[in-house]
């Protein structure tokens, strides 16, 4: 799927960049043609020596649970579990962030993540007022789920109800099978305006919870 503006464009005044993991999906190799090396780059320790070897100086690798001060911003890495067992373990270690600022809202950036302890101990602890959640449902070939579905989607609006939810990681890749049209009707109408499933190239601004 094409992106809805250039790639160029996408990346053209970043400050820093998140990297969860490096599965292609998530940085790939247009990004890593396109990002400046001296890019500040927050990751997990686990991809610090490739990301290095590449040529990429402006690094911060910081433990699980572990919060740092990056770009004016707090940013908290957390775990994530992507898949259940055997397939997690396969395809290895997953990040996501938090991130708060005085007089800005806390948004939780769950990455590649099934809903496990992690992520409910990750909402209790950092009460988020905005969840990005990976939620296209996508599977491997032998149909193990290894991002959150609608179930998943269902767990986290009922585990932070003062929270918004914005599902992305939707019909880009032609492993997710869970649709925009088939999470906003299966969940609309209990959850409202909680729930926000954008467009690609759509913008959210967001303040507060809508009373």
């Amino acid at each position: 799927m094409e992106l809805p503006l250039p790639a160029e464009t996408v990346v053209s005044g970043i400050d820093g960049v998140l990297v969860s993991h490096l599965h292609p999906e998530h940085f790939d190799a247009r990004a890593r043609e396109l990002i400046a090396r001296d890019t500040p780059l927050l990751h997990q320790p686990a991809d610090g020596e490739q990301l290095g070897e590449e040529g990429f100086t402006g690094l911060t690798g910081p433990a699980e649970d572990e919060t740092v001060s990056w770009l004016g911003v707090d940013v908290t890495r957390v775990g994530g579990e992507h898949g259940f067992r055997v397939i997690a373990k396969a395809a290895g270690p997953v990040s996501g962030f938090v991130l708060s600022a005085e007089g800005e809202p806390t948004v939780y950036i769950a990455g590649d993540t099934v809903w496990w302890e992690h992520v409910e101990t990750t909402l209790r602890r950092h009460s988020p007022d905005v969840i990005a959640i990976n939620a296209g449902d996508a599977r491997t070939a032998n149909q193990d789920r290894i991002i959150m579905d609608a179930d998943d989607v269902e767990c986290v609006l009922e585990a932070a109800p003062d929270s918004i939810v914005v599902a992305i990681h939707l019909e880009a890749i032609s492993h997710c099978v869970l649709g925009r049209s088939e999470l906003k009707q299966r969940l609309e109408p209990r959850y409202g305006s909680r729930l926000a499933v954008p467009d690609d190239g759509e913008t959210l601004a967001v303040s507060a919870v809508p009373g």
